[in-house]
């Protein structure tokens, strides 16, 4: 999985703080773009599905 910094807080499901590592799943499939989960999240909570044009906005790529 690749690991991205989010750069920008954002409101969601759950709160995305500046600073948080996030790992993004390349296989996952859904009605969004992207499922990102929280680094230190589990799978029951820690993720939130965005659109690319949003991940673009508020996150960087740190590892692929």
């Amino acid at each position: 999985m690749a690991k991205y910094k989010c750069v920008k807080s954002m409101g969601s499901t759950i709160p995305v703080e500046k600073g948080t590592v996030w790992e993004y799943e390349h296989d996952y499939k859904s009605n969004s773009d992207a499922r990102l989960y929280a680094e230190n999240g589990d799978d029951d909570g820690g993720y939130i599905d965005i659109t690319f044009e949003v991940m673009e906005e508020h996150f960087v790529k740190i590892r692929e």
